[in-house]
């Protein structure tokens, strides 16, 4: 979902796949546009990798904003705490 922000990742839940509920917490973080997620076997946890903007002091400033794509990673062991948990609030005035 788009926000004022960025774009959100929302969650939601289900016991057998057809009914879904949506977690009284969310968004559970704010990130770029771009975004995939699955279950590692091996780590026991959704591993998050998504393309974000954040944003930098730019030689060329000119080019854009002052901002360049990023991938940002992230873990959870539930889908719903993640790890890191800060937002990316590219859209507001904080490097």
């Amino acid at each position: 979902m788009n926000t004022p922000d960025g774009f959100s990742m929302y969650a939601f839940s289900s016991t057998d796949g057809e009914h879904w509920k949506e977690y009284e917490h969310n968004p559970v973080f704010e990130e770029g546009d771009r975004w995939g997620a699955l279950w590692s076997p091996a780590a026991q946890r959704f591993v998050y990798f998504g393309k974000g903007i954040q944003r930098c002091q730019k030689r060329f400033p000119e080019l854009f904003v002052n901002a360049r794509r990023v991938i940002t990673l992230r873990s959870s062991p539930d889908g719903f705490q993640w790890t890191p948990n800060a937002p990316s609030f590219y859209r507001r005035d904080e490097i």
